[in-house]
């Protein structure tokens, strides 16, 4: 089988003409906040390499409001799906507030939000830090959505298609991992057996950790 392994960073961490050339991905968060103009989308296509992989951020006022819009009824949402869709993205990304908790009245909220995503979307990531891997999966996966995992903290179970690496820093988004830690990571990016395995820095220091990680699996 076929394996894609791709490593990068949640948005550019820097001028993207630095970026291109040290990973495989981005994790686009321009759309996190707004919608991106076409010159900026085609830059980006024009500019990266042939192969490279791209994942969007969800805009975020979604998990602000805990996930109480349908997606179907998110006018940004639709938007944010159409630069996907020129993008050729993998995923797009939901990642919920810290406070957003495994409550009953959450769980449902995040279920009928999941089962009313508009069609025609890349594959619907939730990153969801106060669940355990097991608690998301069983109210997202029904509807074909995916969980993202960490592998130092939350590896989830093993996946035969995707797999969606976000590492947001050992103590938070501003802490910055060790190369003992990276290799650990690497280890697990190296033996993801899924056709497709996401690896994406989202700590402060996420251009360094990224290329380090990067050079560790070359």
């Amino acid at each position: 089988m076929t394996t894609s392994r791709y490593i990068g960073c949640s948005g550019f961490a820097g001028p993207p003409t630095r970026y291109w050339p040290l990973f495989t991905c981005v994790e686009i968060t321009d759309t996190e906040i707004a919608t991106p103009g076409d010159a900026s989308v085609r830059r980006w296509l024009r500019e990266a390499p042939k192969g490279y992989a791209f994942s969007v951020l969800a805009p975020r006022e979604i998990a602000q409001t805990g996930f109480a819009e349908k997606g179907k009824d998110a006018p940004r949402l639709i938007e944010i799906a159409a630069v996907a869709k020129t993008l050729n993205a993998d995923a797009i990304v939901f990642v919920a507030q810290p406070d957003f908790t495994p409550t009953a009245v959450h769980k449902a909220r995040l279920k009928a939000f999941v089962e009313a995503l508009p069609k025609g979307l890349p594959t619907a990531v939730f990153d969801l830090p106060a669940f355990s891997i097991d608690e998301a999966v069983d109210v997202v996966s029904s509807s074909g959505a995916m969980v993202a995992t960490n592998p130092l903290s939350r590896p989830g179970k093993a996946a035969k298609d995707f797999v969606y690496h976000r590492l947001p820093g050992p103590a938070g988004h501003r802490s910055r991992y060790d190369e003992e830690t990276l290799e650990r990571v690497a280890k697990a990016v190296r033996e993801s057996k899924a056709r497709t395995t996401f690896c994406i820095m989202a700590n402060i220091d996420s251009l360094a950790n990224g290329a380090t990680l990067a050079k560790l699996l070359r």
